[in-house]
């Protein structure tokens, strides 16, 4: 309908105090998005071409098994980006253009294409593939969680496969497939998504749920992932 006064003061009521989150902060264009996918594959790129071992933090990273050359060790590679401090902050995206290109462009061309010796010189996944990636796994999830599950005791209501969904792509807008094992987020995206829709499931189901779907995750695998998960 068209904006009437009452229409208008309506809208007005509904946004924010000063001082609090503004609305339109949080609308993103999908060049913008790219551009951050495209900053975490950069990021990525750097710490794995790098002979450098960073210290361990209790946020850090962890490579999945075969994973460029890490041959799944544990040590942490770099932290989680929290998407909302950072990578989706008003003053992070203030530093775009209008058309969110420059982070799209931006040192691509120049970017490693092989993790360092040290991690077994493997070819890195570009951006386009990483997409890819995430969008398998995303794909994975309703076998996994929701109406469709393969599991009945892991039937759940579509919300908690949309919740599950969400929580998975918003983590990997500002981090990476290349240091975060998808695997094990797309996973904990479920587990927390059951409990964000209070309709909670038991962990030992996942790791079974895993199993038939010939992907198997292991419960301690699940939390940790899941903490990883919170703090992105």
């Amino acid at each position: 309908p068209p904006l009437s006064k009452s229409n208008t003061k309506q809208q007005t009521m509904l946004t924010p105090k000063e001082g609090g989150y503004k609305g339109e902060e949080w609308l993103y264009s999908p060049q913008q998005l790219s551009a951050l996918r495209h900053r975490a594959n950069r990021e990525a790129r750097s710490a794995l071409s790098s002979n450098d071992l960073p210290s361990s933090s209790a946020d850090g990273a962890t490579t999945a098994d075969g994973d460029n050359g890490t041959n799944g060790s544990k040590n942490p590679l770099i932290p989680v980006s929290n998407f909302a401090n950072s990578s989706g902050s008003s003053s992070y995206l203030s530093s775009l253009d209008n058309n969110g290109d420059i982070l799209n462009k931006e040192g691509d061309s120049s970017s490693p294409e092989v993790s360092s010796p040290l991690r077994g010189s493997h070819p890195l996944l570009t951006a386009e593939e990483e997409s890819l990636l995430i969008r398998f796994y995303a794909g994975r999830l309703s076998s996994l969680i929701g109406p469709n599950a393969t599991m009945n005791r892991l039937k759940r209501d579509i919300k908690v496969l949309a919740t599950a969904s969400l929580l998975f792509r918003r983590f990997f807008l500002s981090n990476s497939v290349m240091v975060f094992d998808p695997r094990a987020i797309m996973v904990a995206s479920a587990f927390l998504g059951s409990k964000v829709e209070d309709a909670m499931v038991d962990v030992r189901f996942l790791e079974e749920g895993t199993k038939r779907m010939e992907a198997p995750v292991t419960i301690s695998e699940i939390i940790a992932a899941e903490s990883q998960l919170l703090s992105g």
